[in-house]
């Protein structure tokens, strides 16, 4: 009896020990991972994006009014360390937000950036470039961001996404 309580013993401690490891290890592991940092030229774009990352993402919208015109936007510092800290950039493109791109350019690190109106919305130059007037185009991105296509999130799986991502592509 003394031996099979020994024994129970060092299994229970080496459970424990298995245990506190795995948990520990799953931290460290998570820590090391980039953090998702988003930044849209528009307050719309930045809530798919939002909704697609939910708790595991931040995003920044430049321009949050409608009463701003972004053909006549010009960015300051303060949005250039925004657009250089991060790692996804969704802009509308079509010329709407030529400011963006120059942002992006500038800061020198490469980008996944998402060009709403040619990559989402299959749109050429001199098209109408107030695509997310367009239904299915927020459901769109929302759907690319989701998949995650330009590998934003190295080492995330894609169960980190909202589980309930297309209740959020149907509301959109």
């Amino acid at each position: 009896m003394s031996k099979k309580i020994t024994l129970g013993i060092i299994s229970f401690c080496l459970i424990i020990l298995g245990a506190l490891f795995y948990f520990h290890h799953q931290q460290v592991t998570d820590a090391k991972q980039p953090p998702i940092r988003v930044a849209t030229s528009l307050n719309f774009y930045g809530e798919v994006a939002s909704a697609v990352a939910g708790k595991h993402g931040q995003v920044t919208s430049i321009i949050n009014s409608e009463a701003t015109d972004p053909h006549d936007f010009k960015a300051t510092t303060k949005e250039a360390k925004e657009v250089s800290q991060a790692n996804v950039i969704i802009e509308n493109g079509l010329g709407y937000d030529g400011w963006l791109t120059k942002l992006v350019k500038s800061a020198g690190k490469e980008k996944q950036q998402i060009v709403v109106g040619t990559t989402v919305a299959k749109k050429k130059m001199g098209a109408n470039e107030h695509v997310w007037y367009q239904p299915q185009t927020m459901a769109k991105l929302a759907d690319v961001l989701a998949r995650d296509e330009g590998g934003t999130l190295p080492g995330r799986p894609s169960e980190h996404h909202d589980p309930d991502l297309g209740i959020v592509i149907r509301a959109l």
